[in-house]
């Protein structure tokens, strides 16, 4: 095998391959200040899909996820389903914990 018996080429062979393990960057991600500022307003919250009446308990129809995501999280609509609104409210307005009657 030539690369095995000419130390220039087999040098160079090194070199390039520890250029190639240093193309693919770091393990560790690492999160950068605009991202984290970002975040909220990336992330989706539970809203209304309807107008709706007070009294209307809620099912999965008359909820969408909307941003920004600074309302209860789609994680917890399960919570929500059920619940009885305390008042009328409007279709793309976020969920409030104030609008559903609690337990």
């Amino acid at each position: 095998y030539i690369l095995g018996t000419v130390p220039e080429l087999f040098a160079e062979l090194i070199w390039r391959s520890r250029q190639t393990w240093e193309c693919r960057g770091h393990y560790e991600r690492v999160v950068s200040q605009g991202e984290l500022d970002q975040r909220l307003s990336m992330r989706r919250s539970v809203a209304y899909a309807y107008d709706l009446a007070a009294g209307t308990a809620l099912k999965p129809e008359h909820l969408v996820f909307k941003r920004p995501g600074t309302g209860i999280a789609p994680t917890e609509v399960d919570s929500i389903i059920g619940k009885t609104l305390q008042s009328d409210v409007v279709a793309n307005r976020l969920v409030v914990p104030s609008d559903i009657e609690l337990p």
